[in-house]
Formats: C-alpha cells, sequence, structure tokens
C-alpha cells in the first residue's frame, strides 16, 4: 500500500529523508537484514558434472540398461552359436547409443546456450544510479540499492527495467525453442480477496500491477532425433510440412528451425529486417521463404491460398484448440491444398 501513503508518512515508514537521505549505518544494516539487489543465483555446476546428469541421470539410465541388456543377449547367443540374432541384438546395442548420444549432446548443448543467454542478461542488468545518501550524491551500483534510498533521476537516465530484461531473455530463449517463464508476487488484502475467491484470469478480476519480480525460468522439450531429418526426406518427397503449435511465435520459429520445419538459410521478413537493421514494413515479401503466423492473425480461406501460394516453409503459433480443430476437420482445407 506504499502508493497510497503521502510523502511524510512514506519516508517515516522507511526511516529515511527526502534531502539527507539513509546513512552508512543505515545502509549497512539494511545489506545485512535483505542482502544485495540482486536476483539469487543457484550454485554453478561443472561442464563435467552437467554432461554426467545428462549421460546418466533420469530417462538416460533407462537407455544404458537396454544396451547392457542387448550386449548380454549378444554374448549369449554368441556362445549358443545364434549368429543370426547375435548380430541383431549387436546392431539394436549400438544403435541405441548412438541415439542416446546425440540426444545426450543435443540437450547438453541447448542448456549451455540457455546458461549463457541468462548470463549476458544478468550483466545487462547491472547499472549505475543516483542516489542520496548521508546528504551527498552518489554513483552507486544497482545491486548496492537499499529499501529506503532516495533516487535522483534526471531527464535522459537510463532506469533499470525489468519489464525489458525480462522480455529479452524471453525473445533470447525463444530462439532457442524454450519456453520462459517469469514468475511475481503481490501481497493481496485478505478482505478484498478471502479464501475460495474465484480469480478470473480472462477478465482479470485482481491486480496485474506493481507486481515483485522473483525470477525467470526456461525449459524445453526437445524434439526426436530423427525428426530433422524426417522433415527432410519428406520434403524430398514433394511434402510440403507446416507447423502448427500453441506455443510464443518467438518459440515456435526455434523449435521449427531446430526440426528444418524452417530450414536453413531460410528467412522470415522478421529476419531479413533484423539482418538488414530495418523495420519490417520495409522488407520485400517476397524477399522471404518463411513465415511465422500468430493465431490472432489466421485470416479466412483466401489469405490461407495465398500463404500457401507465397511461402514455401509456414509455422502457426499461438493457435488455440479451436484453430486447430477447425485446421484439422477441414475447415480451411489445408491438407488438401
Amino acid at each position: 500500500d506504499d502508493h497510497r501513503l503521502n510523502l511524510a508518512d512514506l519516508y517515516q515508514r522507511y526511516n529515511t529523508d527526502r534531502d539527507t537521505g539513509l546513512t552508512d549505518a543505515q545502509v549497512k544494516e539494511l545489506l545485512i537484514r535483505d542482502g544485495p539487489n540482486i536476483l539469487s543465483q543457484p550454485k554453478p555446476i561443472s561442464k563435467s558434472v552437467k554432461l554426467y546428469r545428462h549421460l546418466f541421470g533420469g530417462f538416460s539410465l533407462v537407455f544404458w540398461i537396454c544396451v547392457i541388456i542387448y550386449f548380454i543377449m549378444y554374448g549369449f547367443s554368441t556362445a549358443t552359436h545364434d549368429e543370426n540374432a547375435s548380430i541383431s541384438y549387436l546392431w539394436l546395442g549400438i544403435m541405441l547409443i548412438i541415439e542416446e548420444l546425440a540426444i545426450v549432446f543435443f540437450s547438453y548443448y541447448q542448456e549451455s546456450k540457455s546458461s549463457s543467454t541468462m548470463a549476458s542478461i544478468t550483466k545487462m542488468a547491472s547499472q549505475q544510479i543516483l542516489v542520496i545518501r548521508n546528504g551527498e550524491k552518489n554513483q552507486i551500483n544497482t545491486e548496492d540499492l537499499v529499501v529506503g534510498d532516495i533516487i535522483e533521476v534526471k531527464s535522459g537516465d537510463s532506469i533499470p527495467d525489468w519489464r525489458n530484461q525480462f522480455n529479452n531473455a524471453y525473445l533470447e530463449l525463444g530462439k532457442l525453442g524454450e519456453r520462459a517463464l517469469g514468475f511475481c508476487e503481490l501481497q493481496l488484502s485478505s478482505s478484498e480477496y478471502p479464501y475460495g475467491y474465484s480469480f478470473n484470469i480472462n477478465e482479470y478480476n485482481f491486480p496485474v500491477n506493481n507486481l515483485r519480480f522473483l525470477g525467470l525460468m526456461a525449459m524445453i522439450n526437445p524434439p526426436k532425433v530423427a525428426v530433422p531429418n524426417t522433415i527432410m526426406n519428406c520434403r524430398s518427397a514433394g511434402i510440403k510440412v507446416i507447423m502448427f503449435t500453441g506455443d510464443h511465435p518467438c518459440t515456435a520459429k526455434g523449435t521449427a528451425r531446430a526440426t528444418n520445419i524452417i530450414s536453413e538459410g531460410s528467412e522470415t521478413i522478421e529476419d531479413i529486417a533484423e539482418r538488414l537493421g530495418t523495420s519490417p514494413e520495409s522488407v520485400n515479401p517476397n524477399d522471404a521463404k518463411a513465415c511465422v503466423i500468430h493465431g490472432n492473425d489466421l485470416g479466412g480461406p483466401a489469405e490461407i491460398d495465398e500463404l500457401l501460394r507465397d511461402y514455401t516453409e509456414i509455422v502457426f503459433a499461438r493457435t488455440d484448440p479451436k484453430q486447430k480443430a477447425c485446421i484439422v476437420e477441414g475447415k480451411y482445407n489445408i491438407i488438401n491444398k
């Protein structure tokens, strides 16, 4: 309820002063109590440990158990002089090893890229800001800010904007085919929002502003190793592959590139605009071979026909179940085109 207080009460609540700010003693005490003004970082994990977890953790352990069983069966069948069966067991074991290693290194690569992206976002967040302490103005790092600091902002100053930084992280992680989730909190009045209150996420019958940002998490469901080659084989056979997903367009594009639905070298209008440093409106649509269409922009049959004619690689993102059902049931007649 800070925004409801007048300035005098607000200064009193945080034991500060408009002209002199906090004292060094107060700052020291607050830093000890609350810690630095940064997002807490997880304990770093070595690359070897990460690789080991990908190799032998979770479902990977099942693969290795299967490999061992196949090799045991190969040895048993060889001992009983059943050569045909023994070769089959050997090849099955080898193929499982190849598939598992491909999955492991792909997921390890994705995790490494995500870690580097988050590290760059964290560095970008570190800025300097002008505060008043002990009656004097000082430039300090934003991580040294404490509750009660008086910040002086002038026209043209850069203010830390977590919303933009979250959006940048979301886009960078989306390019890797990952889904980024932001977590925030807000203390609600128990009298206005009692236990059992029915929250409506469509009409927003609760506050959605002035939230406190808690952190960011990304997750990925990597495609099967065989999918990219399968897509290429389909395209070689003259089959046009179109992707429909409920994911954000940025995430959908990253997944499409990883699976060859958008092939290497193909660009969307947005890709061309980013490469040329211009706006998408100034790009000639005929220069783009691929497109990513938001479900809200999914028009009628005539527009679908135009997309199918103009683009060889198409991704529909943020499509809801109703739209997918209409497509499958033939409303747009895409399957027959």
